[in-house]
């Protein structure tokens, strides 16, 4: 073989999103939807759907084309959408994380930056300078009530925020995004999209931001899980503005096959999956591209180290008795397991919810075939899936606190696929 590891590390990326256009695969009517959103002056672009199911790819390649990269569209024959002049937007992607628990702490990422994001002012001139300047200035209007938040991961350089009056935030923000248009007067416009934005415990006073924030210039986008744009941002109806709805559905197998044969591609063929693999992969993903990505990879390694030109029935049947045994690293085995091994009811349970095709499921029906298994009170055993105390709880209950929801879906397949740890009733 000419190939070498670090191709067939390239040929799948389970642990993160595409950036490269020529390796993002399908999606045609979310990119022309959000081209069009790009079009559309005062729009508000929110994409969403379910957590594994490739928003933060769909995000990156926005970026790219609102920032004037053709190649996705080119590809997609969705570049007759593109105005004459092109687009030529400033594109401000942020990332959210647990620090970020409310609109003034998002204002402030927005503004500052951390180590993963970069500051609103590193578009504008003397932009480390006015970075300096803010800080001052937000010590000085702080006084002496002064608290500090950290943002960000631990590493040298590390910023921290000091708080400052929410009026004051606001209008330093509106401030900067003023100054960001007249350093950058030769630019389309700049766009805010928000990623991972349902972290963001509590959302209120965003519509607020929107609407004043809003203006032929500045746009704002979200990303984030939800069904529909309520689940996602509540009160969006007060925004005032035309919302662009995205949603990010589970990929179709057409689409998912195209993921392997673009693999192959980049491998220059040198190493292929047989039919009868790509239809077990395709199925074994239920429209999640990341499990295409996993198996994929998982196989091609094996099909490598074996010196191997064909990934074939065996080679998949290893690598699925791998993943539903346990024997592959992954974060979803670490939370399988520590949810389950102490505890054969609670791993039941889960099993039962996992099992259960709707994302949203009735507590009372898993509650009926609990009981059907022997299991007298399955609500005891409930508590820790749904443990609010938990950075990412296993299950969501909603409102009415009749139906829960999976945190992470892709974790729901996963518990479905695992083989039991217990000998369970």
């Amino acid at each position: 073989m000419t190939i070498d590891i670090d191709s067939i590390d390239k040929a799948f990326s389970p642990t993160h999103e595409i950036h490269e256009p020529k390796k993002f695969i399908g999606r045609y009517s979310e990119i022309e939807n959000c081209i069009v959103g790009l079009s559309t002056e005062g729009s508000f672009i929110t994409i969403f759907g379910l957590r594994g199911i490739g928003k933060s790819s769909i995000a990156n390649q926005i970026k790219l084309i609102a920032e004037g990269n053709k190649t996705l569209p080119k590809m997609l024959h969705l570049d007759h959408l593109i105005p004459k002049k092109g687009f030529n937007y400033m594109v401000h992607l942020i990332r959210c994380d647990e620090f970020i628990v409310d609109i003034r702490c998002l204002v402030k990422r927005i503004l500052l930056g951390d180590d993963q994001n970069e500051s609103i002012f590193s578009h504008n001139k003397n932009g480390d300078k006015r970075i300096t300047n803010y800080k001052e200035k937000s010590k000085a209007n702080a006084g002496v009530n002064v608290s500090i938040l950290k943002a960000g991961v631990e590493s040298e350089g590390e910023i921290y925020y000091e708080t400052v009056r929410t009026d004051d935030l606001i209008q330093e923000f509106r401030q900067a995004l003023l100054v960001t248009k007249k350093d950058n007067q030769d630019k389309t416009g700049l766009i805010i999209l928000i990623d991972e934005f349902d972290i963001i415990k509590n959302k209120s006073g965003f519509a607020s931001l929107i609407k004043s924030c809003t203006s032929n210039f500045v746009k704002f986008g979200v990303v984030g899980i939800g069904e529909s744009i309520e689940d996602l941002i509540e009160g969006h109806t007060s925004i005032g503005r035309q919302i662009t709805s995205v949603i990010v559905s589970p990929m179709q197998e057409k689409e998912l096959i195209q993921i392997i044969k673009s693999a192959e591609t980049t491998l220059k063929g040198e190493i292929c999956f047989t039919d009868e693999v790509i239809q077990e992969v395709v199925k074994e993903a239920e429209g999640f591209p990341y499990f295409v990505h996993l198996l994929g990879k998982e196989c091609l390694l094996t099909a490598f180290k074996r010196n191997e030109r064909i990934v074939n029935k065996n080679i998949y049947d290893e690598i699925k008795g791998n993943l539903i045994n346990g024997k592959i690293s992954l974060t979803q085995e670490f939370r399988y397991v520590e949810t389950c091994r102490t505890s054969p009811e609670r791993e039941l349970l889960l099993k039962l919810f996992a099992n259960v095709d709707s994302n949203y499921i009735l507590i009372e029906d898993v509650y009926k075939q609990a009981k059907d298994y022997g299991i007298d009170k399955p609500s005891k055993f409930l508590g820790v899936l749904i443990d609010t105390k938990n950075i990412a709880p296993v299950l969501i209950k909603s409102r009415d606190d009749r139906n829960v929801r999976f945190a992470d879906p892709i974790f729901k397949v996963y518990s479905k696929k695992r083989r039991n740890i217990h000998n369970l009733y």
